[in-house]
């Protein structure tokens, strides 16, 4: 069970902006001043949304959808097709040599097999998918009169374990054998399943608990909740995501259970054993969570069913088609000044997420194109670009997606001198007392004095000690303090 979807219980908390984290679009102008978290202690909410990047995949009534590797499964208008990087292909429905006249053919789970082709539950019993075509797979025959409600496929370099949950336990198939399992104190009928790497996570009864294979064999390794399922998921991460009856509860790389907070409606967690990404909904708001910072996005998309595929794009199937959602990777921008001014020639630098995957990095200001150094490391100089308003864009391309995350940062470049600017300040203002003939000691009637005295004189003006009888207006008190950050021109 690669992709699972599960309830969610929010709560609510403090948020944290990081600098300029945005994707798929030309400005970052939405608010979350509303939004209510969700408590999880061992992530960080941000306040920053990230606009909701859609793309319509097939047009017509969805009902179902999930699958695994890249692999995605949709049942369009009645009829089943597979669904991989974009390309859309019926599948063949098999001839059944023993169809179940009391049931119409229906997918329940899909499990990637390392050769390419899939393993497919079905209502009619256990398939092979081999491009758009399905057959009946020999293990049907293993399965004589049992009722299988769940698969999980397990891979092993190019070798693969199948376990099965059914109603009357839990078995496993390897190298052409079923085994049936019995676990010393632990449920195993009606289990659900979900595997991470070579493990095999399992909630049955209230037992929640992990297999894996050793050299001693299989072994259990119980966690001691005596919690009943009734949905749960793993990521890619390994962190289990547990809903029961009353609540939400996560387990975290370190093997710590949370509860999350129940004070809001309960919503949803969507997730991908193969991804590392997890999509949170509160009850009027879908978060993002990538690497441990969860960030909401500015739009709260609707389906009847989701998934989420193996590079973490959100999959929404409803009457209107199959959507894929991506909040994308965080771009975020070192060395900016958060007042949105480029005052000097200064360097910057590009942080990215899964830098092993990026395919290129381009960065632009106004449609012309900035030279790339190492490391993703850039310079803008405001002589060269000239006063005025500009906008920054990064685009970052990935080989595992064709998605791109891209950044716009709006900038401001000020020309400011003093005989322009300055002095108009100092003539009105300050001239009857720091003037060439004014009668206090201190003479700020040059741009020499006042690059000297600078120090004293900014924080004079901005808590109102000068000019008495009354403070500067913010206009005039922006103009001093952008001067001096644009060195001192005369």
């Amino acid at each position: 069970m690669a992709a699972c979807v599960l309830a969610l219980a929010p709560g609510c908390g403090e948020t944290q902006s990081p600098l300029n984290d945005v994707n798929d679009v030309s400005e970052l102008d939405a608010t979350t001043a509303d939004i209510k978290e969700p408590v999880i202690p061992f992530l960080t909410f941000s306040n920053e949304v990230l606009p909701l990047n859609s793309t319509l995949l097939v047009q017509g009534d969805v009902t179902w959808v999930g699958g695994s590797q890249g692999i995605m499964l949709a049942h369009l208008d009645g009829a089943y097709v597979r669904i991989h990087e974009n390309e859309i292909v019926s599948l063949t429905l098999p001839n059944l040599s023993t169809p179940r006249e009391d049931t119409t053919f229906e997918i329940i789970e899909f499990g990637a097999l390392p050769n390419g082709d899939g393993l497919l539950l079905a209502s009619q019993g256990l398939f092979i998918l081999q491009g758009d075509d399905l057959q009946e797979s020999p293990l049907n025959a293993l399965f004589s009169g049992i009722d299988i409600q769940g698969i999980e496929v397990i891979p092993s370099g190019d070798t693969y374990t199948v376990y099965f949950a059914t109603s009357e336990g839990l078995s496993r198939w390897s190298e052409g054998t079923v085994e049936d399992l019995t676990l010393d104190g632990l449920a195993t009928q009606n289990a659900q399943l979900a595997g991470h790497g070579a493990e095999l996570w399992v909630a049955a009864g209230d037992d929640i608990y992990r297999l894996e294979e050793t050299s001693e064999g299989l072994q259990a390794w119980p966690e001691i909740l005596q919690a009943e399922a009734q949905a749960f998921g793993v990521d890619a991460r390994g962190r289990v995501w547990l809903q029961t009856e009353d609540s939400m509860r996560v387990r975290d790389t370190m093997g710590v259970w949370h509860t999350i907070d129940t004070s809001d409606p309960l919503a949803h967690v969507a997730l991908n054993s193969e991804s590392e990404g997890v999509w949170l909904w509160t009850a009027e708001t879908l978060w993002q969570e990538n690497e441990g910072v969860v960030r909401p996005v500015d739009a709260f998309p609707e389906a009847t069913s989701w998934a989420v595929n193996s590079d973490g794009t959100l999959w929404g199937a409803s009457s209107d088609g199959l959507i894929a959602y991506s909040g994308g990777r965080s771009v975020l921008i070192e060395g900016w000044e958060e007042s949105g001014y480029l005052f000097s020639t200064t360097d910057f630098s590009v942080v990215l997420q899964h830098v092993d995957v990026v395919d290129g990095v381009k960065v632009s200001v106004d449609g012309d194109s900035i030279a790339l150094g190492e490391n993703f490391t850039f310079t803008l100089d405001p002589e060269i670009l000239g006063p005025g308003e500009h906008h920054l864009t990064l685009s970052v391309s990935y080989t595992d997606t064709k998605m791109k995350s891209t950044a716009t940062v709006p900038f401001k470049i000020v020309a400011l001198s003093w005989a322009t600017d300055i002095f108009p300040i100092l003539d009105v203002h300050c001239g009857g007392c720091h003037g060439e003939t004014g009668n206090v000691g201190l003479k700020l009637y040059t741009a020499d004095q006042w690059e000297t005295a600078f120090d004293m004189i900014l924080p004079s003006v901005e808590s109102g000690f000068m000019p008495p009888p009354y403070t500067l207006d913010s206009s005039d008190l922006q103009t001093i303090r952008h001067w001096g950050l644009t060195g001192f021109k005369p």
